[in-house]
């Protein structure tokens, strides 16, 4: 398994399945082009190791929320399908939420919150 880069500290120092085929990445701070760099190289690192389907990425620590957040959500969801995995967006704040609505993402960025009994279950899901 990848070690994770310095920048993008995932909590507890590397993700782990949380139910088969799932792998939970929580990201916290800015995510500046370096950050996202190094975070998007991980995860690919860690699909390419095979069995996850499903890539869910906890942003509820990512500050500020801006267009860099939102870029980097959509490299790791492009990261994601190349390997053929879904990325779903845990515990995005509403600002965020709307800028997915801004720039045209709310139905290729899906949302989770972690107050389901999963963590896992889709709050609103792409056709």
């Amino acid at each position: 398994m990848p070690e994770p880069p310095e920048s993008p500290v995932p909590t507890g120092g590397s993700p782990a399945p949380t139910s088969p085929g799932t792998l939970v990445v929580i990201v916290d701070g800015r995510l500046d082009a370096a950050r996202v760099s190094a975070l998007v190289g991980w995860v690919r690192g860690l699909l390419d190791g095979g069995g996850s389907t499903r890539v869910v990425c906890d942003v509820a620590r990512v500050t500020p929320t801006d267009v860099d957040a939102v870029d980097a959500l959509a490299r790791l969801a492009l990261v994601a399908r190349r390997q053929g995995a879904r990325l779903w967006v845990r515990d995005p704040s509403p600002e965020l939420c709307e800028l997915f609505d801004l720039v045209g993402l709310a139905r290729v960025l899906p949302v989770c919150r972690s107050g389901d009994p999963s963590g896992e279950a889709p709050v609103a899901a792409p056709p």
